[in-house]
């Protein structure tokens, strides 16, 4: 440098020249996310507009809630069919006591509640993606994620809000919830967690993160969670006795109950999780080899396969290294949140919208490979044509259970990620949450200013 600390004027051009790059860069990186905002909302008003085609969940939802107002049964098909001018209705197949955040919307026309029920599924997509990217990421926006948000496991964003179904709003109580976790809420994750159960028990399971927290309080937390899922879960038995055979019976019917000889068409094509597909394979096999499946044996595949997934990721998270709470309360999220998706024995696609963030969250951290492409590549929705002479029933399955099978490869590299990676930024990026930082802010806290991880070069995209 010459004196005076000046530079000279080669590097004073190449610094303009750097600048003018990143001014260009961050032009480039708005105009993509503009044009993302911009589909989602015509997205929206193409939903909004087209009343008779889209949100047909949506219907049970509104029907049920006005028998409910009227003091009419709501679990009765003869009742909703009535209210819906004649028109086929769903069975509403959810607890009592969920009837009772429903009935405001009973309380306006049909049109009126259909566009209300939708606005509240958009404030609650633009509320995650808040979350996820500030909170659980630590970033601004970033058009990879929104990208993987609008394609991944076979658009499940997408599915669930033109099916006008209420899981997503669950999934974003759920969320607030497990970001409760992360900051060692311990009593609000509790409470959303369960407020999250309310229409379907599922995301109950979350709740076994409390077996991982630390100190001498963790029973009491245990069986503080225990006790307010079973209060809420029982006051649907006790505020409503009358309703709760109503409720089991439609429960059989919408979910289509059936012998393990019919697996084949047990919510082939809807319901991709690991027990309908267990059943699937082995009917399928029973078939070809012309040798009755022991009635008991899905149970046995499946109870093998959940142990095996509990066990594994048990390993593993107990084994982590990090000192800091909120990076590893952030990778139990993460894994829970997999595990769940793996062993729930039934899910639509939909509620694969919960396994977006751990999918960014785990394959931003593969070191050997550039990310964003395997990221796309594991998003891409599943192909709906084509079949290969010979491998027809390989297609079917991969095409109904794609999701499903990208959850069990996004888990494994998350375990072989975890065992295999060092968790020191300076060393790779592991499975931290440092690893999400800023290339800049990372080369700060490394010694070697120069190196960067796969997650800060994937960052620039």
């Amino acid at each position: 440098m010459p004196r005076g600390g000046r530079r000279a004027p080669w590097n004073s051009a190449g610094m303009n020249e750097a600048g003018q790059q990143g001014v260009w860069r961050r032009r480039a990186a708005r105009a993509v996310t503009a044009l993302l905002a911009v589909y989602a909302i015509a997205v929206a008003v193409k939903i909004a507009v087209q009343i008779d085609r889209f949100q047909v969940n949506f219907q049970p939802y509104y029907y049920a809630a006005l028998a409910f107002n009227q003091g009419q049964n709501p679990y009765d098909s003869e009742v909703t069919h009535a209210l819906a001018g004649g028109r086929f209705v769903l069975p509403y197949a959810y607890p009592p006591l969920s009837l009772n955040l429903l009935r405001p919307f009973a309380l306006a026309g049909y049109e009126t509640s259909y566009r209300c029920f939708l606005a509240l599924k958009c404030a609650a997509l633009v509320l995650c993606l808040w979350l996820w990217q500030r909170k659980f990421l630590g970033r601004g926006v970033d058009n990879v994620f929104l990208f993987v948000c609008l394609i991944g496991f076979n658009y499940a964003i997408y599915w669930d809000i033109h099916a006008g179904n209420i899981s997503f709003l669950a999934q974003t109580v759920l969320w607030l919830g497990l970001y409760a976790y992360v900051r060692g809420r311990l009593g609000w994750f509790i409470v959303l967690t369960a407020g999250a159960s309310i229409f379907k028990y599922t995301p109950g399971f979350f709740l076994v993160l409390l077996l991982l927290v630390e100190g001498r309080k963790k029973w009491g937390w245990c069986a503080a969670g225990g006790a307010v899922f079973v209060l809420l879960h029982g006051a649907s038995y006790v505020l409503y006795p009358e309703l709760m055979p109503e409720f089991l019976k439609n429960i059989g019917e919408i979910q289509g109950l059936v012998p393990v000889e019919a697996a084949t068409v047990e919510n082939f094509a809807g319901a991709p999780a690991t027990w309908p597909l267990i059943k699937t394979l082995i009917t399928r096999l029973s078939a070809k080899l012309a040798i009755p499946a022991p009635s008991a044996l899905p149970v046995l595949v499946f109870a093998g396969v959940a142990l095996t997934v509990c066990g594994i990721t048990w390993v593993t998270v107990r084994r982590y290294p990090c000192s800091e709470p909120g990076e590893r309360n952030r990778m139990l999220v993460v894994f829970a949140c997999l595990v769940y998706l793996l062993l729930t024995p039934r899910l639509m696609v939909g509620e694969y919208a919960v396994g977006l963030l751990p999918a960014y969250y785990i394959i931003r951290r593969m070191r050997y490979v550039n990310a964003s492409l395997l990221l796309v590549a594991l998003m891409i929705p599943a192909p709906i044509t084509g079949r290969s002479p010979g491998f027809k029933f390989l297609i079917e399955t991969c095409t109904n259970y794609y999701p499903l099978l990208t959850v069990y490869a996004i888990w494994a590299l998350g375990v072989y990620a975890h065992w295999t990676m060092h968790s020191d930024p300076c060393d790779g990026p592991g499975l931290t949450g440092r690893a999400l930082e800023r290339p800049e802010d990372a080369a700060r806290g490394c010694s070697d200013p120069h190196r960067e991880s796969s997650a800060g070069r994937m960052s620039r995209v």
